[in-house]
């Protein structure tokens, strides 16, 4: 008996391409989209004039907001911090 043959998975380019083609294109983000995003990443994400934008921190750096002057937080505090259950 033959086995059975593995699953066709789609090519990273094809993923990117499926989720791309269903999120919003840049300018185009509503702050309800925004929320879903930031929901479902531990990427520091901001959001200005319908664009969204990320920052690559290190552990140990600062991260300053554009939004709030004089907002900072600390990168391991943000992604180091347990998960809350709702």
């Amino acid at each position: 008996m033959a086995a059975p043959a593995p699953p066709a998975f789609a090519s990273q380019d094809e993923l990117n391409a499926i989720v791309c083609g269903v999120l919003p294109r840049q300018g185009a983000w509503s702050d309800e989209e925004y929320l879903w995003l930031t929901d479902r990443s531990r990427r520091l994400i901001e959001f200005t004039d319908s664009y969204v934008e990320h920052g690559v921190h290190a552990r140990g750096e600062e991260a300053a907001s554009r939004l709030l002057a004089g907002f900072r937080v600390h990168v391991a505090e943000v992604f180091d911090a347990p998960e809350t259950g709702a």
